[in-house]
């Protein structure tokens, strides 16, 4: 949480912005969500699980229909984990463009099938066949933010310092991952993840 909250203040100073709001679009179990409101104070959480929308802590940040007018001009949004578990990610994603017009999206911990571990294994140790749709790589999701008029700030790929990481024996799986790739092997590595931004033009 940490490496994904220091991500989120990096392109905030960016692009010099003090943000009006921020949404934790997708907010799941809200672990991020204190988070964002260390940075934003005017914080806010959208989820569409209704175990999670039944808790008063979701109840009392809530994004509704009411809470629109309160964003501001230079409003977040924030997308954790979510783009794998959406069914219709260019409808979602325009839904929030057109209907709340932010500043800045922000999608952290997105796997990557751009990423080593992915060509080598057709998966990632994070990824749930039974949850997902569709999974991105960088370049895939700025050619689709590009069609909703948002461009491509902001790069990075949480590794060192995530807490998974364990370089030694993640290398050493990864030899044998190399000459074994029928048999599964799980373990982090280099590029398994991004986080990226995206400003309004």
């Amino acid at each position: 949480y940490d490496l994904d909250a220091k991500f989120v203040k990096n392109v905030i100073r960016s692009q010099s912005i003090t943000p009006s709001s921020i949404v934790d679009y997708g907010c799941g179990e809200m672990f991020f969500t204190p988070y964002l409101e260390m940075i934003c104070d005017n914080t806010f959480a959208f989820d569409v699980s209704p175990i999670v929308t039944s808790r008063s802590q979701y109840q009392k940040i809530a994004l509704s229909k009411s809470s629109r007018s309160s964003l501001g001009k230079d409003s977040i949004f924030i997308l954790r984990g979510i783009f794998q578990h959406l069914p219709n990610p260019i409808e979602t994603l325009n839904h929030i463009v057109t209907s709340y017009e932010p500043r800045l999206i922000i999608f952290l911990s997105t796997p990557n099938t751009r990423s080593l571990y992915y060509l080598l294994n057709g998966t990632l140790p994070c990824l749930d066949p039974t949850n997902n749709y569709y999974i991105p790589s960088p370049s895939m999701l700025s050619n689709l933010m590009l069609r909703l008029d948002m461009h491509h700030v902001a790069l990075s790929y949480p590794y060192l310092g995530s807490g998974y990481d364990n370089v030694l024996i993640d290398h050493v799986k990864f030899l044998f991952n190399i000459f074994n790739h029928r048999k599964k092997f799980i373990y982090p590595f280099w590029r398994s993840m991004f986080n990226m931004a995206f400003s309004r033009i």
